[in-house]
């Protein structure tokens, strides 16, 4: 559901009719969204009081009426230049993937993981980190580096500065550790193709510059083991991303309930198998 900060009035009707239906779990979804006010100062943190107070009351009514609560931590999360993020408004359809890789953005979803599951909701007197009514936690909606990058919804080929460099760096830095120089990894990305010197790696760019570019679509079959690589890279940042919250609600947060990454299709598989269960939905 995305209704999820009804008035008081609302989410008592809301809960009567989810119970008159049969419906005992609910899909908490946009959570972090949105505030209800323009301008609202969240540098850091993302619980705006009023929200959260809706929130709490809407849970303690399904709490009450025996309906458990499938929490989406993350769908669409805004980030913009309140937090501190340059030319957001030019970043990838919902900020998916470039979260899974820009540091700042991974600690923001900490700290929203961190704030609202100590939380003590004052209508149960329960953080939602104990609260058994939460039958599930899903890190985020739909989300992937993997997706995202192949994905022409997302135009994640077109990222920009500093958002680009952030990942250039990283790549860079991956295949210095795998390749060790320039010319190791040329000759490397030359096997099984015929194409001139200058088409795998132009001149100006290396290792040692750390300016080596990503594979457009465009020429993705041409260099078999440029493409290999880049998506190897691209399944690690993923991992790291999933594996990296998960491992911070399990262990800074001492979270129970079980967890998982995104829905089964974005991104590679393998990753949500390590998760506690696997999700897939509809819409």
């Amino acid at each position: 559901m995305t209704g999820c900060f009804p008035d008081h009035a609302s989410a008592d009707k809301l809960a009567e009719e989810l119970t008159r239906y049969g419906i005992n779990i609910v899909r908490m979804h946009y959570v972090s969204h949105r505030t209800p006010k323009e301008g609202y100062p969240v540098f850091d943190s993302f619980i705006e009081p009023v929200q959260l107070e809706r929130f709490d009351y809407l849970f303690a009514k399904l709490k009450e009426k025996g309906i458990y609560v499938y929490f989406q931590l993350n769908i669409a999360r805004k980030f913009g230049w309140l937090n501190g993020f340059v030319n957001a408004n030019l970043l990838p359809y919902y900020k998916n993937g470039i979260d899974n890789v820009n540091e700042r953005m991974i600690e923001l979803q900490k700290r929203f993981h961190s704030e609202i599951l100590n939380h003590v909701n004052p209508y149960t007197d329960i953080a939602y980190k104990d609260d058994a009514s939460i039958g599930m936690m899903e890190l985020a909606n739909e989300n992937s580096i993997v997706y995202s990058w192949f994905s022409p919804k997302h135009k994640f080929t077109a990222l920009i500065v500093p958002y680009k460099s952030e990942m250039i760096e990283k790549w860079n830095g991956w295949l210095l550790d795998k390749y060790g120089d320039t010319e190791t990894l040329k000759k490397a990305w030359a096997e099984g193709t015929e194409a001139d010197v200058a088409q795998i790696l132009p001149r100006s760019k290396s290792l040692k510059k750390g300016n080596v570019d990503w594979p457009y679509k465009y020429n993705w079959s041409l260099f078999p083991q440029r493409a290999n690589d880049f998506t190897e890279f691209l399944a690690l940042l993923e991992s790291g991303y999933f594996t990296g919250l998960y491992d911070n609600m399990k262990a800074n947060l001492k979270i129970r309930q079980p967890v998982t990454g995104t829905q089964l299709g974005y991104g590679f598989n393998r990753v949500q198998a390590a998760m506690d269960y696997c999700d897939i939905h509809g819409s």
